[in-house]
């Protein structure tokens, strides 16, 4: 009874819409992997190990 209901509401278009969505965010994904340089590749894997904060505007001094 439910894959009556959602096989005639019409809603086919937006699961292609999501799939080529998904797509098309892991080609860029994947691009944008294979064409980073060494030196900031070494520093996005460094990311989780550092302590210290990158800007200033991470930490408030509201108090």
């Amino acid at each position: 009874m439910l894959q009556d209901v959602v096989q005639n509401s019409g809603l086919e278009g937006y699961a292609e819409i999501g799939l080529l969505m998904f797509v098309a965010a892991f080609v860029f994904v994947v691009i944008r992997v294979w064409l980073m340089n060494t030196r900031e590749a070494k520093s996005h894997a460094s990311i989780p190990l550092d302590d210290t904060p990158q800007s200033s505007h991470e930490e408030s001094t509201d108090e």
